[in-house]
């Protein structure tokens, strides 16, 4: 009898302990799959939330690719620099990080400054500004389509990231067939979209792949720009100027949207590092390269890189991010 009931309790043992193995186990996956951030529609280009080596900021280069000449070579920043801090002199309304909004249809269409809700939203009228001035970027990979976000910042400028325009899991090669369409909605606005004649990117996306240097400005064939208005920008020379700032982004999201439409998300900076930062604001694949703006005025701060379920990692606009785009406006 002893026997029989020592044999149970033992049966029972290895019953419980084999279930709490599987619940821990089960548990660590979903802590890891919990950590994995993003964005991209496709399975072939995941984003990871990581911090690169601070020392090599030093070392970035800014680098200018012409398609129609296929000419890369080095941007003077140092040059561009001086050029600003002389106008800046000249001028007592003038701000070095700052950069202007532009609406062409000021009676019509306003910013809208709402708070919002801490969930996507599907933006209702994408033809209102700023709305209007965020695109939908489209491009083939291996034959397939990929969609990414983007945001006009000049009247042929778009701002995304480096990873929606080049393939890094193909030796950063150019994606083929990439366009942006401003106020896509199930269809161009207005008929409105086309491609890029020049990029400007970092060097160091091409050596590190990490998240601060994860931006690219493409130069447009077509001046999208001056007909739907442009965002403003800001560069925070510190991180404790940015700590309490709200937060609100856009894209184009594949879940859900099918990224056929325009969504919001509103949160809060939970982490700030230097070359980017961390909110609330959550995003899904399809939104990477959109806008993230504070929600004051909404200028751009940073561009939606990566996100999981509840956080959004962003790259912060660099004071070399503004600097070239003032030199293109």
């Amino acid at each position: 009898m002893k026997v029989k009931l020592i044999a149970k309790i033992f049966a029972t043992f290895l019953i419980v302990s084999v279930l709490i193995s599987m619940c821990y186990s089960t548990e660590a996956n979903n802590t890891e799959t919990n950590k994995q951030f993003y964005i991209n529609s496709e399975d072939y280009l995941p984003n990871v939330l990581t911090t690169g080596p601070k020392t090599l900021r030093e070392q970035e280069k800014i680098m200018e690719y012409d398609a129609r000449t296929g000419e890369t070579k080095e941007v003077d920043m140092e040059k561009l620099r001086q050029k600003a801090i002389s106008i800046n002199k000249k001028s007592a309304n003038y701000q070095i990080n700052s950069l202007d909004s532009y609406q062409p249809i000021k009676t019509k269409h306003a910013l809208d400054l709402r708070a919002g809700t801490f969930t996507l939203q599907r933006v209702a009228d994408v033809t209102m500004f700023p709305y209007r001035a965020n695109c939908r970027v489209k491009y083939e990979v291996y034959g397939d389509e990929g969609v990414g976000s983007g945001s006009l910042v000049g009247p042929k400028l778009v701002l995304t990231t480096a990873h929606c325009v080049m393939n890094r899991n193909d030796s950063d090669h150019f994606f083929a067939e990439w366009n942006a369409y401003p106020a896509y909605n199930n269809g161009p606005y207005n008929n409105l979209g086309c491609g890029w004649a020049k990029i400007y990117y970092s060097d160091l996306w091409l050596s590190t792949h990490e998240p601060e240097y994860d931006w690219c400005i493409c130069v447009l064939y077509d001046d999208l720009g001056e007909k739907v208005g442009y965002h403003g920008l800001t560069s925070y020379g510190s991180n404790s100027e940015m700590e309490r700032l709200m937060v609100r982004g856009y894209g184009y999201p594949v879940d859900p949207g099918e990224g056929k439409y325009q969504y919001s998300t509103y949160g809060t900076l939970t982490d700030i590092q230097d070359g980017y930062f961390i909110t609330n604001a959550t995003a899904r694949g399809g939104m990477s390269g959109g806008p993230m703006c504070r929600t004051t005025d909404e200028n751009i701060i940073g561009i939606i890189k990566a996100g999981n379920l509840t956080s959004t990692q962003v790259v912060r606009i660099s004071q070399n991010i503004i600097d070239i785009i003032r030199e293109n406006r």
